[in-house]
């Protein structure tokens, strides 16, 4: 499996990863936000007919297994739906986002990456910077009020500031000297003389 492709449909994220063969696979949960299910598990075991397909992906606490579906499936969820944004999210996927990762490989948004559209960007800057500034308040300092304000914005926005930056781990600025099992005698012999 390959790369994730993120769109948001009424400022909901929705991911999709593309499998080995280049099909893509919607994240069921993201699906079934966007569509407005309030219990996606349900809706997935009520309509989906495809086999069940788990695929990990990196959120801020860590790698997580997700349930992804199949192009038929997303299409079993949405004319199963009764609520407004299925028509419109249906016509998204189906008119511009499919066309597009079968033609590219990718999802753009008017010639440019989907990843982070501008006004994106921007609301992601605000919102984490308010988490820096709330993170202050309650007193963390150095990286554990980076890593809490990135924790707090994947939160809200289903965005690891951290790893869009390329930047999964923080240099500590005080490095402690590691020692390993085998290293214990010799390390001791140097502190007891």
């Amino acid at each position: 499996m390959s790369n994730l492709i993120p769109f948001d449909f009424n400022s909901i994220p929705v991911r999709v990863v593309t499998d080995e063969h280049g099909e893509p696979l919607f994240v069921g949960k993201d699906v079934c936000a966007a569509l407005g299910f309030t219990n996606p598990n349900k809706a997935m075991n009520d309509h989906c007919k495809g086999v069940t397909i788990r695929y990990p992906l990196k959120t801020a606490g860590g790698h997580q297994e997700f349930r992804v579906l199949i192009e038929s499936d997303v299409l079993r969820l949405i004319i199963n739906c009764k609520l407004p944004a299925a028509v419109e999210f249906e016509r998204l996927v189906f008119e511009e986002i499919l066309p597009s990762i079968r033609r590219t490989g990718k999802y753009d948004i008017n010639g440019a990456s989907a990843s982070m559209p501008d006004k994106k960007a921007d609301a992601l800057a605000t919102t984490f910077c308010a988490t820096l500034r709330l993170a202050e308040m309650v007193g963390l300092d150095g990286n554990q009020r980076i890593l809490s304000a990135n924790q707090a914005t994947f939160v809200l926005t289903g965005t690891d500031v951290l790893a869009l930056l390329n930047a999964p781990a923080l240099v500590s600025p005080v490095q402690e000297q590691l020692v390993t099992p085998t290293d214990i005698p010799d390390w001791l012999s140097l502190r007891l003389k």
